[in-house]
């Protein structure tokens, strides 16, 4: 036997759930607005045997202009935030239906108010754009101070690096220079003791022959 669902139609819009008729007005600004909730409204049904259908989900906007003080209105499927009404009206519903036929509170309505901005003449604020770049500048500033720090630091380790191995070969030079002193003098002094030692030899043998020729005479 068809049991028709207990309760009205869920709505959901702009990311709310709504259910029946008798739901108050929601007010909000643009500003509240998330452009994925204008994508449409949804609309489920819970219980009941078997399922109920939805047979109808939608929403109408209806816009109320200002013109030199004289009030209009228009409506449309979308938010014209382009234009200069002040307030704009979203009328959402949905109906579902059942095999039963005896599915009464089958309808949900709400009624969404939205307070537009009447644009100017002028430009828009040009002052917030000129905030939101300075932190970009100085986030740009820092980085070159960083990057100029940086290169300083590896100019400086690098002329740390050539003073070290300029340091190690003088150095090194010094201690080359001190052991050749050393080797030549070591080299002289045993030339110089050698020659000594000739000489002393070449006397002792001359004063032998001077010796044997004067006792060959006698």
């Amino acid at each position: 036997m068809p049991v028709p669902p207990p309760q009205a139609p869920v709505l959901t819009v702009f990311g709310r759930s709504f259910q029946g008729v008798n739901n108050t007005d929601v007010t909000l600004a643009v500003s509240d607005l998330d452009p994925i909730d204008l994508a449409g409204p949804s609309c489920t049904v819970k219980g009941g045997y078997p399922e109920a259908g939805v047979a109808h989900v939608g929403c109408e906007w209806e816009h109320e202009l200002s013109d030199n003080n004289n009030n209009s209105s228009s409506s449309g499927k979308s938010l014209d935030t382009s234009s200069s009404g002040k307030t704009s009206r979203l009328f959402c519903s949905c109906r579902a239906d059942h095999v039963s036929g005896c599915y009464s509170n089958n309808k949900t309505k709400v009624t969404f108010i939205v307070q537009t901005i009447q644009h100017e003449t002028t430009t828009p604020s040009k002052k917030p754009v000129a905030v939101s770049t300075s932190p970009q500048t100085t986030k740009s500033t820092k980085l070159t101070v960083g990057e100029t720090e940086t290169s300083r630091g590896g100019q400086d380790s690098k002329n740390s690096g050539h003073t070290k191995l300029l340091y190690i070969f003088i150095v090194i030079s010094i201690i080359a220079i001190v052991i050749i002193l050393v080797l030549v003098i070591v080299i002289v002094a045993v030339t110089y003791r050698k020659k000594k030692r000739y000489s002393v030899a070449e006397r002792g043998d001359s004063n032998r022959i001077i010796f044997s020729e004067i006792s060959s005479t006698q």
